[in-house]
């Protein structure tokens, strides 16, 4: 499961992926390691319970991340 976070979701001056997307990411890695099919919108009963299980853990605060310095 990818979250998601406000910002960019490139880095451009060093081309650097940040993960920052504006929907869930959710990818079968056993079948997908390159992450092409996302399936967040095929399994969201999954997602919401990865989802709650990270909450639990990590709280609401997750989404105060910092812009990235260039």
């Amino acid at each position: 499961m990818i979250l998601v976070y406000k910002g960019p979701g490139l880095a451009t001056k060093v081309n650097i992926e940040l993960g920052n997307s504006k929907g869930f990411q959710l990818y079968n890695l056993k079948e997908d390691i390159s992450q092409q099919n996302n399936l967040a919108e095929v399994y969201l009963e999954i997602l919401k319970e990865m989802y709650d299980a990270f909450i639990v853990i990590q709280g609401e605060n997750y989404k105060k991340n910092t812009e990235i310095e260039t």
